[in-house]
């Protein structure tokens, strides 16, 4: 445990130690002091060569109109130790000055803090006016074993430009490195190559700082001002990278985040399950009514129902205010009922919390006018809603808030101060509360992961949620793929980019529905005062939501955050199927049975972020095994190849295998994996594939099977290769890899069927075996005719084509399972305002749609569809319903419901110029994939013949 210590003190090159060292220890890292230098040493616990040596350590406080430091104005330090925890103490005239570093519990980072008091109580009265803090100043640091000068890369904060996340040092040659982080927004962290002190140029020289004003009384707030710690961790540089920060490197940072992070305690109990209900429109619920107390009953049922136990409750009560004038907003006590009812069902209600609104008892705090007036910086105002939010959870028996709007008011330079001021409420709030639930909107996305170590989870999709707010990258004509592309590219950014822990990346699940009715009004506004309760209220996405719900669970699964679900309109509510509801909770269960895998949730860095054209996914690895999450946003199928590695969680060495079962879309074993294998895996159009690794024991025997859903094994005395339970898509190809026993002149069977062409003497190890199944083609975005080549550049694109029966068939039978009195126009519903459900094309689902997808489509494109010879019209797709925004727009269909089965049809489509590979092609919408058993041919593939060449992927 001493061996840092000796030869830091015999041989260190970076500076002599006369004096004693104080040594912690936290059994993962440990660090080392001098008594009169500081910090000289922080490394892997018992691995004496594994650690990085300072010199120079160092430190700079401007407070009160004075800069302090151990060199200016300050006397001589007195150190102390207290378990991990080691402090340097400064007397600074009337101020004392602490040093603090501390090893988290657990924890894989050090940290340094600097505290000011006042050396006498009797001048505790003033304030201290802390203005900067400086933790390092070319403080010098070198990897011990390091031979080559190291490289520094600065990540920056990608949504607000001037500010820093962390930076990290880089040893190359020994792939190895220290990330420096001060743990607030405002940090700034620098390092250069520089030679150190016996002219080795394996130095770093290192300065981190942040600066912001803020007045702190410690009549109110304590006797000590407490900066935000730097934060320093040991990381590795491993193979893969994204956006120029190792894998490695990114994971020990969010670690160190996590660990920092004050609802742990609430996460031991479960994934985060909650519906922002305002996202159902809540806001046009009257629940002063009968009517409204039903609708809103109906949320609460059906959220139980699926297993989510917290809600964002904010409807409106005629009886006790009016929605248009918030100063006589009704009180608690009106909520108890609801509060009651919800509790019956197993759910908590959370408070919609706007801090920096005109608050009448706060007015002299008040730095701006409109609704981003009162300041957070001042005590008096933090106390004030300590205080408040205290009682009202007391009272009201609410679980948590949803904070929106801003927590910034007036000039930027309260910014430090608001934020700290906001910090301290929600960290006064988690500890006497907790397990409550804190939402975070409005511009929280914009500040970093040391934002909010209090909260829940981060603002989901950075962004307004409503569909008129965003539209899609990839074509679709469901609201529901459109929301979980957007949720998966800003998720993707989040954990790369702002190297948010799992713990904070936000789920998104399903979709907000559109406030802006068809018929142009928005209802129940200022605006518009008349509100109506049925304004876009029937919007649930049936055929979209499961690739909305694992989007958000494989990039999020933390944090399960709902938007509408089929509860407001009476006939979502009651025909919404029983199976669909047991997928929705069984995933939800799921969540909560693997939270430690969750939790290690990384995007696989040899696949591109979301976008058109690709297939992207994350791993989600616990002690060697866990789950893949593949996502194809495109109408066409697509190949992933992945490497069987750390690309995809793995350690591993050769011939370690691991046994792969799908969970989604289809459920058995689809092979065995071995460590460095690169696999294709193929993902359907419009949809996701979700798969189970477990590390086997020992190899398997052979045959052993990749690419195909069976069992496969060895019949010695028939000499055959034997596939059972196989199943693919119906009329669709699967091609199987075989990796084939030592025996000779073997045969392969799928299930009962013998494959033509046996193998013969000498046959290479693996064979490929090409596998058809009966039926006609039963796929989820099916191509009506073959897709265009990938040069395709407009023009025409003409083919044939007949509809199965099986087509019609399928849409009767969801009509007979979901059997919605769908509306086709904007009256007649029986209702005083009415809907046209056809105008959005994730409603009625049981119309056939043929779409022709085009990447980035706009609205005014000329695109032509004729069908034996005859132009038909085209009808225009946008997520904002009945609003016709350039953006929302989603493409062009045609309802083909009224075409006779079995018929052959000529179609053409007339496209502008594209550029190449824009055009995906012309596609089914509303057809599901089914899966079937029966073979119709089965063959071995001569020689090196293999799987067919992947669709080219789009980078």
């Amino acid at each position: 445990m001493w061996l840092w210590q000796l030869r830091i003190i015999a041989a260190s090159c970076l500076t002599a130690h006369a004096a004693s060292v104080l040594h912690i220890d936290n059994g993962i890292v440990a660090a080392d002091f001098d008594e009169t230098t500081g910090l000289v040493a922080f490394g892997h616990a018992g691995q004496a060569s594994e650690h990085v040596e300072f010199s120079g350590d160092y430190w700079e406080l401007q407070v009160n109109n004075r800069t302090l430091s151990a060199n200016n104005g300050c006397n001589s330090s007195t150190v102390k130790q207290d378990g991990n925890n080691v402090s340097f103490g400064y007397l600074c005239g009337n101020l004392t000055v602490k040093i603090l570093y501390n090893l988290p519990t657990a924890a894989q980072h050090l940290e340094k803090q600097i505290l000011v008091s006042y050396a006498s109580t009797a001048t505790e009265a003033g304030t201290i006016d802390f203005e900067a803090a400086t933790f390092m100043k070319d403080t010098l640091a070198r990897w011990a074993t390091a031979k080559q000068a190291p490289t520094w890369f600065l990540r920056s904060n990608a949504w607000n430009q001037g500010f820093e996340i962390a930076g990290f040092v880089r040893w190359k040659d020994v792939k190895s490195g220290v990330f420096v982080s001060v743990a607030n927004p405002f940090g700034h962290q620098l390092a250069s190559a520089k030679a150190c002190a016996d002219g080795s140029p394996t130095c770093a020289a290192i300065t981190a700082s942040y600066a912001g004003k803020v007045t702190h009384k410690p009549s109110l707030q304590g006797a000590e001002f407490i900066t935000e710690p730097l934060v320093l961790g040991l990381t590795t540089l491993s193979k893969y990278s994204i956006s120029g920060l190792s894998t490695g490197e990114a994971r020990a940072f969010k670690h160190a985040v996590e660990a920092c992070q004050l609802d742990r305690a609430a996460r031991a109990a479960g994934t985060v399950k909650v519906n922002v209900a305002w996202d159902e429109n809540d806001y046009q619920i009257d629940v002063g009514v009968d009517e409204g107390k039903a609708e809103y009953r109906r949320i609460f049922d059906r959220n139980a129902e699926l297993g989510i136990d917290h809600i964002v409750y904010e409807p409106r009560n005629s009886l006790h205010a009016s929605r248009f004038n918030a100063t006589d907003d009704w009180g608690w006590e009106a909520r108890l009922d609801a509060v009651a009812y919800a509790k019956s069902k197993g759910i908590g209600l959370m408070a919609y919390a706007y801090p920096t609104m005109q608050f009448e008892e706060m007015r002299q705090y008040w730095v701006a006018g409109g609704t981003n007036a009162l300041s957070l910086a001042p005590a008096e105002v933090q106390n004030y809603f300590i205080e408040v939010m205290t009682a009202f959870l007391q009272k009201s028996g609410g679980v948590g808030f949803a904070w929106d709007h801003d927590i910034f008011a007036g000039d930027k330079s309260l910014q430090y101060a608001q934020w700290r001021g906001f910090a301290r409420i929600l960290r006064s709030l988690r500890t006497q509360f907790p397990h409550i639930v804190m939402d975070h909107r409005q511009t929280n996305y914009m500040w970093g992961p040391w934002y909010d170590l209090s909260g829940s989870y981060a603002e989901p999709i950075a962004g307004d949620e409503n569909p008129e707010s965003y539209g899609g990258f990839a074509p679709t004509l469901h609201t529901d793929h459109i929301s979980a592309d957007q949720a998966r590219a800003v998720n993707y950014r989040y954990s790369t980019q702002q190297l948010l822990p799992s713990s904070r990346v936000p789920g998104f699940i399903f979709h907000q529905s559109e406030r802006t009715d068809d018929d142009g009004h928005f209802y129940c506004t200022v605006r518009e005062t008349l509100c109506v309760n049925n304004s876009n209220t029937r919007d649930f996405d049936y055929l979209g939501y499961k690739y909305s719900l694992l989007s958000s669970i494989g990039t999020a699964g933390l944090n399960n955050v709902f938007t509408m679900v089929p509860a407001r309109d009476p006939a979502e509510f009651e025909h919404f199927p029983e199976g669909d509801i047991a997928f929705i909770r069984n995933w939800l269960t799921w969540t909560d049975e693997n939270m430690r895998k969750l939790q290690n949730t990384e995007w696989i860095p040899s696949l591109p972020a979301p976008s058109a054209g690709n297939v992207d996914g994350t791993h989600a690895m616990l002690e060697n095994e866990g789950f893949l999450f593949l996502y194809n946003p495109n109408p066409m199928e697509l190949n992933a190849t992945l490497s069987v590695d750390e690309a995809i969680g793995l350690d591993g060495k050769a011939g370690e295998q691991w046994d792969v079962t799908e969970l989604f879309p289809h459920q058995g074993p689809i092979g065995t994996w071995e460590f460095s294998e690169s696999i294709l895996v193929s993902v359907e159009g419009g949809s996701a594939r979700v798969l189970e690794l477990k590390k086997r024991p020992s190899p398997a025997s052979r045959p052993r099977l990749q690419g195909l859903r069976a069992h496969s094994h060895f019949e010695a005395t028939s000499r055959q290769v034997v596939l059972q339970e196989a199943v693919g898509p119906s009329g669709s190809e699967a091609f199987a890899t075989i990796y084939m026993p030592e025996e000779q002149g073997v045969q392969i069977v799928v299930n009962g069927r013998v494959c033509e062409h046996a193998m013969p003497a000498g046959a290479e190890e693996d064979v490929k075996v090409k596998i058809r199944f009966k039926g006609p083609r039963l796929t989820g975005n099916a191509p009506v005719v073959p897709l265009p080549s990938k040069d395709f550049a407009g023009g025409w694109y003409n083919g044939t084509f007949s509809i199965p029966e099986a087509y019609f068939q399928q849409l009767k039978a969801l009509g007979t399972s979901y059997p919605i009195p769908w509306t086709t126009s904007a009256t007649g519903c029986g209702l005083p305002h009415c809907v046209d459900d056809s105008k959005a094309t994730w409603l009625v689902p049981t119309r056939l749609l043929m779409a022709p997808f085009i990447r980035q489509a706009k609205q005014d494109m000329a695109v032509r569809l004729f069908l034996d010879g005859k132009e038909v019209q085209l009808s225009k797709s946008y997520n904002s319903r009945g609003r016709e925004l350039e953006h929302c727009f989603l493409g062009f269909y045609f309802d083909a419901s009224q075409l006779e089965p079995g018929v052959q049809h000529d179609v053409a489509v007339y496209l502008p110029k594209l550029e190449p590979g824009q055009f995906f092609g012309l596609f089914w919408q509303n057809t599901r994939t089914v899966y079937t058993d029966q073979i119709d041919s089965c063959s071995v593939l001569p020689g090196e013949m293999g799987s067919p060449e992947p669709i080219e992927v789009l980078v």
